[in-house]
């Protein structure tokens, strides 16, 4: 896991946090917000930060996005909460990408949270209410979906974890 464990409570609002399985963050169990123990550019989805404004706005945090890559495409990120807002695009060349290059174990898949199913988002760019559906190919990931905008929603560790499948 990346969290060194410096500690297991919110940096919001000071309740106690849970793991989540097949995640290396921590969540809130009171006001939702994620806990994680290492800077954004040592985890798990390999963001290349930047402090460029994006254009989107974050679904799950409300604050503005900024501009960084996966490999070598272009993505949106959030500071806070570590949501990756890409092309469809992107999205499947990165997969593919990051498939034929892993040399790990393969895991299995942490079984999906149907509580993830019920959780609605406006997508980044338009605001429109996005689409929640689990990930149709290997792997375990419910991912968030804009056909207006040809975009996806990913949570921190979904691209990682449908990965290493």
């Amino acid at each position: 896991m990346c969290s060194s464990h410096r500690s297991l409570s919110c940096e919001a609002c000071g309740a106690p946090v849970s793991a989540i399985d097949g995640r290396e963050h921590f969540l809130c169990q009171f006001c939702d917000s994620l806990v994680f123990g290492q800077p954004l550019e040592s985890c798990q989805d390999r963001i290349v930060t930047t402090e460029d404004e994006g254009d989107g706005t974050c679904p799950r945090c409300d604050q503005p996005l900024r501009v960084g890559k996966l490999d070598h495409r272009n993505v949106e990120y959030c500071q806070t909460c570590r949501g990756i807002w890409l092309s469809t695009n992107a999205f499947v060349d990165v997969l593919n990408g990051r498939r034929s290059n892993y040399r790990g174990p393969q895991l299995t898949p942490v079984p999906l949270d149907p509580k993830e199913l019920d959780v609605r988002r406006p997508c980044p760019g338009c605001r429109r209410v996005m689409e929640v559906h689990p990930y149709h190919g290997k792997g375990n990931a419910v991912i968030d979906s804009c056909h207006r905008c040809l975009s996806i929603w990913l949570d921190p560790g979904e691209i990682t974890s449908l990965e290493r499948v």
